[in-house]
């Protein structure tokens, strides 16, 4: 059983992200564009921590299959720009029924893994579009925004209150 505080899949990760290749041409204007669509075309996704997956993977039906990609493939000069939001606490529809799903993880940020893509086959579940469909999310859930240099800054990444965008601006003048 899970040590973890959340009940996996059942959370929910909101997000949008940019890869810049050129850190002076990221604005404020730039960052209030980003959270403009993350407020209409964000992607809604199953999330757990980094430091929980053993003990997540452990806790899935054994029929269910995963592909954890480990790299968060950010070219070394470019920086990617993350808005998000996270739901700990939500209500997904799991039909879980005579089907074998496999599960693609990746990474977002440091901390983060997201269902990144759901493969089910056609001749398993008609409803397989369904599968882990979000019925509701509660809680509070800011809105954030991660910045993730490539290896060729050297530098860790830095997380942001959306409300904050001075301090974001002064840490991305860090790395040009």
């Amino acid at each position: 059983m899970s040590n973890s505080k959340y009940d996996f899949p059942h959370t929910d990760f909101n997000y949008i992200y940019k890869d810049y290749e050129n850190v002076l041409k990221i604005t404020e204007d730039t960052i209030e564009g980003l959270l403009a669509l993350h407020e209409c075309e964000s992607r809604s996704v199953p999330f757990y921590l980094k430091e929980d997956e053993k003990d997540i993977l452990n806790t899935l039906p054994i029929n269910w299959r995963t592909n954890i990609i480990t790299e968060n493939n950010i070219a070394p000069t470019e920086i990617r720009i993350v808005v998000y939001n996270l739901y700990w606490n939500a209500e997904r529809l799991i039909n879980i029924t005579n089907i074998a799903p496999i599960l693609t993880c990746k990474p977002i940020g440091a901390i983060f893994m997201i269902i990144d893509d759901i493969s089910i086959l056609e001749s398993e579940n008609e409803e397989s579009s369904n599968f882990m469909e979000l019925i509701k999310a509660e809680g509070y859930s800011p809105i954030m925004i991660l910045v993730i240099p490539g290896a060729s800054f050297n530098k860790n990444y830095g997380l942001f209150n959306c409300h904050n965008t001075s301090e974001l601006i002064k840490y991305l003048g860090e790395l040009s």
